[in-house]
């Protein structure tokens, strides 16, 4: 899902003619095109006895598990052989295909599901602390660019990272369900470069004197509320960060209006009053980033995700006991899960047939 923000951001910002790049774009694809089915037509080529079984398929097919149980069955398009139940997926009535999971499915109602999945307390804390401050760089770095030449690295950067962002942002929110927290790796990178984009940009604003250094300031203030909202769910959980970063937020934010406001100040005071801003923004993701450290803060096999419950549960929701529990461990009512990487009955694994053990005659 990563190759529109590529082909954007060549295709916008390369230097070389529209001609020129539109060819090369055509090449590169065509041959990312053959590199990634070569491994379904190699797996598919080589005989069933002499390979694994196909997990997420129900005819050991390759194709049915890439682009259908990894694929449409994610938006409730349904793909023959493809497996129609377990963590991403399940068969609805007449064999229809809808999302599993109630608390993730796109039908479901409330903020934290559906198109807000991204932004509730299940996926929120794992990927989403620096939402506020990318998307204020985002806007305003293809704003205040908007007029730079065509190939300015900087406005490509911003164009790239930017298409990365919403084209994962989109597809996540129009799935079904996210069965795996691991699926947020990819929201990561455009993420921490538009922050640290952004950062940057504000910071020299500011110290210029120009009227748009207030974004600093401000976007300090939008990641400290930002924060406190999505770890409203887990108070009891370090609460003493939360609170250090609440008080070196709003220090930051009053030194640098102040001094923002202010004809003399000391540039050390504007410093600390900056290092303090940039560790209230960056308190909360480290708090739930170090907590792998901590076995019991670190998910479990099948979901390894971080913080408080491990994050997230079976079928990409909240654990609902508060904690994970392992494949095979007897639930409240005593009945065990099964251990499955699909979460539904094993398919027949392909065996080779063995030798006849009777008597020769």
């Amino acid at each position: 899902m990563v190759l529109p923000a590529l082909a954007i951001g060549y295709l916008v910002a390369a230097p070389a003619r529209l001609r020129r790049r539109l060819w090369q774009l055509g090449v590169a694809g065509v041959v990312m095109l053959a590199v990634s089915m070569s491994w379904i037509a190699l797996y598919t080529l080589t005989p069933a006895g002499d390979r694994p079984y196909v997990d997420g398929s129900t005819n050991n097919s390759a194709f049915a598990m890439v682009f259908g149980y990894n694929g449409l069955a994610r938006f409730g398009v349904g793909v023959p052989g493809a497996v129609t139940s377990g963590p991403g997926v399940t068969a609805g009535a007449g064999g229809a295909v809808r999302g599993a999971g109630s608390h993730l499915a796109a039908a479901a109602g409330g903020f934290g599901t559906g198109w807000t999945k991204l932004l509730g307390s299940g996926f929120g804390p794992e990927i989403g602390w620096l939402y506020p401050l990318a998307l204020l760089a985002l806007v305003s770095g293809l704003i205040w660019r908007r007029r730079a030449g065509r190939t300015g690295p900087a406005r490509g950067g911003f164009i790239m990272w930017g298409a990365w962002l919403l084209t994962f942002g989109i597809v996540y929110s129009d799935m079904s369900v996210i069965p795996h927290t691991a699926y947020m790796a990819p929201l990561a990178p455009p993420l921490a470069a538009l922050s640290g984009a952004g950062i940057v940009t504000f910071w020299k604003l500011y110290r210029a004197g120009d009227p748009r250094g207030w974004l600093l300031p401000a976007a300090v203030a939008a990641e400290v509320a930002w924060a406190v909202f999505l770890w409203r769910d887990y108070g009891g959980f370090l609460p003493w960060v939360r609170t250090a970063f609440v008080v070196a937020g709003v220090a930051a934010v009053t030194v640098m209006i102040a001094a923002k406001l202010a004809r003399r100040v000391r540039p050390r005071l504007v410093t600390a009053g900056l290092a303090a801003g940039v560790a209230a923004t960056l308190a909360a993701p480290a708090a739930w980033a170090g907590s792998v450290l901590d076995a019991k803060y670190a998910g479990s096999s099948f979901n390894a995700s971080a913080g408080p419950d491990g994050g997230m549960g079976f079928g990409g929701g909240p654990a609902p006991a508060g904690r994970l529990r392992s494949p095979g461990q007897p639930s409240r009512d005593g009945a065990r899960r099964r251990s499955s990487s699909t979460g539904s009955p094993r398919c027949p694994r392909a065996r080779r047939p063995r030798p006849p053990t009777g008597r020769r005659a």
